[in-house]
């Protein structure tokens, strides 16, 4: 996987893991916490859920929650 520079870039990565079928991301945040993007949004379910995922900025790799 390749660096992440920026916010518009770590977002695309959790967009880029939605298949058709799944709740629609919603309220989309990006922030970096030291070498980490945070990504939270919020998903169309009948339960709202809300997800984190963190996103190593110099590799590329990520981690969603469950």
């Amino acid at each position: 996987m390749a660096r992440v520079k920026d916010a518009r870039e770590a977002m695309g990565i959790v967009r880029s893991q939605w298949h058709p079928g799944d709740p629609e991301m919603v309220n989309m945040t990006a922030r970096r916490r030291g070498l980490v993007w945070v990504v939270k949004y919020d998903d169309l379910s009948v339960r709202g859920t809300k997800h984190e995922v963190h996103i190593k900025a110099e590799t590329g790799e990520f981690t969603m929650d469950e």
